[in-house]
């Protein structure tokens, strides 16, 4: 599989934490799936999705993050990957895009230039 199709996973025998305190979640999570969700300018157009679980039913995934393009969602998952190689026990997440939850829908929330006038 690769990142130009709409799902794909990364497995590996240990599990990782996505640890962010103040408020923030913490996932202990053993596989990591992104997904393509949009194609628009103004809405997240990948989702990355952590796996905690499995059962019967299926697999238990934690939204981890929301990100704008494919660049940053490879970036996040090449560095979660090099985390569990290395043997850390937890990532935070870097990558991500900052959002603005709606009632049925996530925007992409613009950084605003502050232009310095000299």
């Amino acid at each position: 599989m690769g990142f130009g199709e709409n799902l794909r996973t990364m497995r590996r025998k240990k599990n990782i934490s996505q640890e962010e305190l103040a408020g923030k979640q913490l996932v202990n999570c053993y596989k990591v799936i992104s997904m393509h969700v949009s194609g628009s300018a103004d809405t997240p157009n990948y989702v990355l999705y952590g796996v905690d679980s499995s059962s019967f039913w299926g697999e238990n995934r934690e939204m981890l993050g929301w990100y704008a393009d494919e660049e940053s969602v490879q970036k996040e998952t090449a560095d979660i990957l090099a985390a569990i190689e290395t043997g850390k026990p937890s990532y935070e997440l870097k990558y991500a895009a900052k959002v603005k939850k709606r009632f049925l829908s996530v925007e992409l929330v613009k950084e605003e230039r502050k232009e310095t006038t000299t």
